[in-house]
């Protein structure tokens, strides 16, 4: 079908129309944009308020018709779908039905699915439909199922083609740290990134991250710190996040303790809960046992 069409209906309200039109044009830059301003059948559409009634009185046949002819013909060579936005008072079905030409020469056609309306607000709907060939349509109508049960339909797009598969959210790289600070007498070999708690270093002694580019941290929802480690024997660690480097550290918060208890490097994973709108530019590693060196590499801190 043609792409970017703005609708202009032959109402004396054309100038609501198009504005929804454009709205919907918005959402996707291909694809066509349509209103069913051709009730027919003695079915009711309500300019106004894009309210579409198909009535106890209407003929069974009722419904309404696209009537802007520029985005004619529809070709679905690889399938399609159709999205709208739409709401209703009671849940109310729907179908859409694309045929040849208006009647009486309408074959081939075919009918979508029924969707049901099932929201008292606005919500989107999508409904996708197999690819039909080389056939061409110029009639695009709407049907309601419910008899009495208003409808509200905007933004109505129809584009041709395999749906898209959606873009699979990017893997979170996290912040890649290495703890290249010692304080409280703490000892780390940068040859072979080996981390000791000697007996002779203070009880708060331990190990910082100096590099300031990652920061600040922040955990809206929680987070994790992956590493790979290894030990000669069994050992604990743990880290901690501050607000600041001491002496303004709080808030402050610290990880669950990890044991250590591979001679081979081994990958580890500790998690956190949620810490709100706190920020944290300082990032410490503790070792609880002392004189049992543990090596750490590959430290990455993600956010959920």
């Amino acid at each position: 079908p043609n792409a970017n069409v703005t609708i202009f209906a032959p109402t004396d309200d054309a100038f609501a129309q198009m504005k929804r039109a454009k709205r919907a044009l918005a959402k996707d830059g291909a694809g066509a944009a349509v209103v069913f301003t051709g009730p027919f059948g003695d079915a009711i559409y309500d300019v106004d308020t894009s309210t579409y009634t198909f009535p106890s009185g209407a003929q069974p046949w009722g419904g309404f018709a696209n009537e802007d002819t520029t985005v004619y013909p529809f070709t679905f060579p690889e399938g399609g779908s159709i999205t709208f936005t739409a709401s209703a008072a009671a849940p109310t079905s729907l179908k859409f039905k694309f045929e040849k030409n208006p009647y009486p020469d309408t074959e081939p056609s075919f009918e979508t699915e029924t969707v049901l309306i099932d929201s008292t607000t606005a919500q989107e709907y999508t409904v996708e439909f197999a690819a039909q060939g080389e056939n061409t349509f110029s009639s695009f109508l709407l049907y309601l199922i419910e008899r009495d049960s208003p409808v509200v339909i905007t933004d109505v797009m129809v584009t041709s083609g395999a749906a898209a598969e959606p873009e699979p959210e990017p893997e979170n790289p996290g912040a890649s740290v290495d703890f290249t600070g010692t304080f409280g007498d703490a000892i780390y070999d940068v040859d072979t990134s080996t981390y000791t708690f000697p007996s002779g270093a203070q009880p708060w002694g331990g190990f910082a991250n100096e590099d300031t580019t990652v920061y600040p941290f922040t955990f809206p929802e929680g987070g994790s710190i992956t590493f790979t480690a290894s030990a000669a024997a069994p050992t604990s660690l743990k880290f901690k996040f501050e607000k600041n480097p001491y002496p303004d550290t709080e808030p402050s918060f610290e990880t669950e303790t990890v044991l250590i208890d591979s001679t081979t490097a081994q990958e580890y994973t500790v998690e956190f809960a949620a810490q709100g709108e706190n920020t944290f530019s300082s990032f410490l590693l503790y070792l609880i046992e002392r004189d049992s060196p543990v090596v750490v590499t590959d430290v990455v801190v993600r956010s959920n």
